[in-house]
């Protein structure tokens, strides 16, 4: 009778690791698939800052560039410049000579 009793206990101590596989091969599949969600959502969110958050993304300093940046050009700005102050000039010598009068 002893014997038949451990050979009633085996089955579902068998049966009971086939279901613990089932169960940590399901957990391992639930894992995986949280993880491609979470780099899913990773994904978006960075698609979203970058298109509600148009700010500049700062870049390596460790990268070289490949193109340096170019300076804007001046020379329109400066001519502009020389001439307002040659007409602060005149206006001041046309003041000069108003009072000298």
């Amino acid at each position: 009778m002893e014997e038949a009793a451990v050979k009633e206990e085996a089955p579902p101590a068998a049966e009971k690791s086939e279901k613990v596989k089932d169960l940590e091969k399901s957990l391992k599949d639930v894992e995986v698939k949280q993880a491609k969600e979470a780099a899913d959502l990773n994904k978006v969110r960075d698609k979203l800052v970058t298109m509600l958050d148009p700010k500049e993304v700062e870049k390596d300093p460790t990268k070289f560039d490949a193109e340096p940046k170019k300076k804007p050009d001046l020379s329109a700005y400066k001519a502009n410049l020389a001439k307002i102050e040659k007409e602060e000039e005149e206006k001041a010598d046309f003041i000069e000579k108003r009072k000298a009068e």
